[in-house]
């Protein structure tokens, strides 16, 4: 209980007398103005066995927070089930990293990620940890294009035996 006073207090320290909490976007939260909308999923997982990859349609809606986030949900059927992911990204400015985290409906880990944007190639890489069923750990790699205003692309990558592997990639293409 102490801990949630604490918290609070620290909150309410930050904010004004006008009611409002005094946090300003910096230039670098500028590139989350990207995601926002709705976006129509075209995903392709590839498979470690070998198999052949599977392709699935989905769709995913992102909303800006006070310009300092993108909050995100992706759903996507996988016939009789929906697989559901909630996302966050934002730029931290202490790490001077992006900073984002993923939570799905097959998973009960929560997946902490950062990373850097280059904006001349207005791409977005961050790195993090999953973990299998069966506890293991795996280290990721996502790569996301910004293409245009329109147009996303999005690569996952598996480290195997110190090489990273496609495992998935989504075409994200903005609906009206």
């Amino acid at each position: 209980m102490r801990k949630i006073f604490v918290t609070l207090a620290m909150w309410l320290g930050m904010v004004s007398a006008q009611g409002t909490v005094q946090a300003q976007a910096l230039p670098e939260h500028g590139m989350l103005k990207m995601d926002d909308g709705n976006w129509h999923v075209a995903l392709t997982l590839h498979r470690q066995d070998g198999t052949a990859p599977t392709t699935h349609a989905g769709t995913e809606s992102n909303s800006l927070i006070g310009g300092l986030w993108s909050v995100g949900k992706m759903e996507i059927p996988f016939g009789d089930d929906l697989y559901v992911g909630f996302a966050t990204l934002g730029y931290d400015p202490v790490k001077a990293k992006y900073v984002g985290t993923w939570v799905d409906s097959t998973s009960p880990h929560i997946t902490e990620m950062e990373g850097t944007y280059d904006p001349e190639t207005k791409t977005l890489i961050l790195f993090y940890t999953t973990y299998t069923a069966a506890g293991v750990a795996e280290e990721r790699k996502n790569v996301m294009v910004y293409q245009d205003h329109n147009t996303r692309d999005f690569d996952s990558y598996l480290m195997v035996n110190g090489q990273w592997q496609l495992s998935m990639e989504i075409l994200y293409t903005r609906t009206k």
